[in-house]
């Protein structure tokens, strides 16, 4: 999961989540969905804004959702785009603009990590409130057809020798479906 937006909510939903062990990635969206409708009922009035990615396992594959939770109003529903990103509006709106100028499908992992860390390093430069890869690093998590998943936390070196950078999730890897996936959140 990554989220963006207000970032004490954010805290707030990652820190439920990881704090009960009975969570996994069969029945995380399910737990994601009693958190929010906990959270937000007794607290309806708050101004809250706050934009995701879940990654769930499902029924023999990955399953992507997206959240949105905007006043008290939250919502987790599948996601059917290939490319997105989630945050602020503006950072939103250039870098759904960039994400469209190239297959990402086509490329190798590499490069298409690459490209959406250089959209990121873009949107930082454009707007306020987006962190800087080389003051506050980029999370980066690559699921990759042949059923490897692969993570940086805290990426700060701007290179083009990403793939070498990247280390192997053992505990997760396995065959997932055909379909690769890139998230990445930008620091803060």
């Amino acid at each position: 999961m990554v989220g963006a937006g207000n970032g004490l909510e954010v805290d707030f939903i990652f820190d439920r989540l990881s704090n009960d062990h009975s969570v996994n990635g069969e029945n995380v969206k399910q737990k994601l969905d009693d958190i929010l409708s906990e959270y937000f009922s007794p607290y309806s009035g708050a101004i809250v804004n706050v934009f995701g990615i879940l990654v769930a396992w499902e029924n023999g594959r990955l399953v992507p959702y997206e959240i949105k939770i905007s006043g008290a109003h939250p919502s987790i529903l599948p996601l059917s785009a290939t490319q997105l990103c989630i945050g602020i509006d503006a950072a939103e709106a250039i870098a759904q603009y960039l994400l469209k100028k190239i297959n990402y499908t086509e490329l190798p992992w590499e490069a298409a990590t690459q490209y959406a860390i250089a959209i990121m390093k873009e949107v930082s430069r454009e707007v306020d409130g987006v962190g800087r890869l080389e003051e506050f690093g980029f999370d980066v998590l690559v699921f990759l057809d042949n059923g490897v998943v692969r993570k940086k936390l805290n990426y700060k070196i701007d290179s083009a020798a990403i793939g070498v950078r990247l280390d192997i999730i053992e505990e997760v890897s396995s065959q997932f479906d055909s379909q690769e996936i890139v998230i990445e959140s930008g620091g803060n």
